[in-house]
């Protein structure tokens, strides 16, 4: 009967044991879980101020190029009225033998 019963402790000091080392895993998995689940956090955030900061450049880009097409428009009109007031204007001494561009 003693015999069994020091198997007996025996097989329950393991079995603790093993049961206090799995706890242990499991805490130490619970706690890099919690830190990938904010790095995750950080990286969604990230990707959100990238994809606004994207758009907002995209935006301005137009804006822009908007703005450098309505520039070289008005300043090609303003070439054109200078050419055609060079053309109309018999004492201005300018070549008149240019071809006239057709406007738009």
């Amino acid at each position: 009967v003693g015999a069994w019963d020091d198997v007996r402790r025996e097989y329950e000091k393991q079995a603790e044991t093993e049961w206090c080392r799995r706890r242990t895993e499991l805490g130490a998995l619970r706690m890099k879980e919690e830190e990938v689940a904010e790095e995750v956090k950080a990286l969604k955030d990230r990707l959100r101020k990238i994809k606004e900061e994207r758009h907002l450049a995209s935006e301005r880009h137009k804006e822009v190029v908007s703005a450098l097409r309505e520039g070289a428009e008005k300043r090609q009109e303003t070439l054109l009225m200078q050419l055609n007031e060079a053309y109309e204007d018999p004492n201005d001494k300018r070549d008149r033998y240019l071809p006239v561009p057709k406007q738009r």
